[in-house]
């Protein structure tokens, strides 16, 4: 592993990318007041979406459309911008809570998020066509909400921001949902749409695109702290073909599963964390049988690089490229204050001395929101400035 650098020594434009943005950066405070993004998407057509909250008022949304080159998109909404309340779309009231992620499918571009209340959670889904219109035929008013009760809020657990895939599965405690195009339960996932995990709290997913296989990470401790792996088939049944009876359980204790992702060949990448202090976050890899790849790190959890005194927060993201190169933004903690960090790692577990510094790049974000592979395997990192009060797109060599 390199050794740990500075903050001051990596962060530098240099390998900013000139063809994105300007200069390598949009910044959404150009056609948006205060705002934070929480979650973004790229398209087939290598264009980005992003959605996030306007702090300056009490429940307003926005979606913003990026162009490959990292521009606005004129033809999307209101100068590439389109801003929504669910609450005055549905005539509900009702503000989402938490956005848990943004994608396209077909002609919709679908937000979908909570809304908490009292006795269950609401999964919220809003519609908005490509050109950036609110797509009123869908649910009431362009939002169609899903109820879900949850016996265990009412001993304090709140479903939690994760993160969701295409087709739409979406982990809430307890069990994974999948949701149809029209935002409607599928029953043809586990007959019902819903797929209970034993004891899961808060799930992790990916699904394998070879395939449509669903990985779910349970991180509801066990006895052992240790975290099981299940892999479903796109009907919602246990794998048994995978690591042993269709579950994976980490080899020892003290770890949850932040993010996982899987690539054509089946290889399964898991960013860990161990209860120590301060947190230890680590790289592992899986062979598409469910067992351990020894040509990763030989077999072994991989440390994530740092910076000099400081640790990550919780949530990562991921990438995979045509080179199998495993790129991931992280939100770093250092003296009070927050850093977004992108690394790359190669197949075998080593880091990628083309991007910045011996593979990792400091950017001028605070926080990480989403990374993305741009053509010829450049990256792009979405998140949030904090001195700026605004999102922003970063364009990475």
């Amino acid at each position: 592993m390199s050794k740990k650098a500075s903050l001051s020594s990596l962060k530098t434009p240099r390998a900013l990318d000139p063809t994105f943005g300007n200069n390598g950066i949009i910044r959404f405070s150009k056609i948006l007041n205060l705002n934070t993004v929480e979650a973004s998407t790229q398209t087939k057509d290598g264009e980005y979406f992003c959605c996030g909250f306007l702090l300056d008022t009490n429940s307003s949304m926005f979606v913003i459309k990026l162009l490959s080159n990292g521009l606005f998109d004129p033809g999307f909404g209101n100068d590439g911008k389109q801003e929504f309340d669910p609450g005055e779309l549905d005539r509900s009231g009702k503000a989402m809570s938490v956005i848990i992620g943004i994608i396209q499918i077909e002609t919709r571009i679908l937000v979908i998020g909570w809304t908490s209340l009292l006795e269950n959670e609401e999964l919220t889904v809003v519609a908005i066509k490509t050109n950036g219109q609110i797509e009123s035929r869908f649910g009431k008013g362009g939002v169609k909400r899903v109820s879900i009760v949850t016996s265990i809020r009412k001993a304090g657990i709140v479903a939690s921001k994760s993160f969701y895939h295409n087709p739409l599965i979406i982990p809430i405690p307890g069990a994974v949902v999948r949701l149809n195009r029209d935002g409607e339960l599928d029953t043809s996932f586990n007959g019902t749409g819903i797929l209970p995990i034993k004891d899961g709290l808060n799930q992790t997913i990916a699904v394998q695109p070879a395939d449509n296989k669903i990985l779910i990470a349970d991180n509801h401790h066990t006895a052992n702290d240790a975290v099981r792996i299940y892999r479903f088939t796109d009907a919602g049944i246990l794998d048994k073909s995978f690591a042993r009876d269709g579950i994976y359980t980490t080899p020892r204790p003290e770890h949850t599963i932040s993010t996982l992702v899987a690539d054509l060949n089946g290889v399964i990448t898991y960013l860990g964390v161990r209860s120590e202090t301060p947190q230890h976050h680590f790289l592992a890899q899986l062979l598409e049988d469910g067992t351990l790849d020894s040509s990763f790190n030989e077999g072994k959890p991989l440390p994530l690089k740092t910076l000099e005194n400081s640790t990550y927060a919780y949530d990562g993201y991921f990438s995979i490229d045509n080179q199998n190169r495993r790129g991931i933004a992280m939100t770093g903690l250092l003296g009070g204050g927050n850093f977004a960090v992108v690394l790359r790692y190669l197949r075998n577990g080593l880091l990628d001395p083309t991007l910045g510094d011996e593979g990792m790049f400091v950017t001028t974000l605070g926080d990480a929101r989403g990374i993305h592979v741009r053509e010829q395997d450049k990256l792009v990192v979405v998140g949030y400035v904090h001195k700026e009060i605004t999102g922003e797109a970063q364009g990475i060599v």
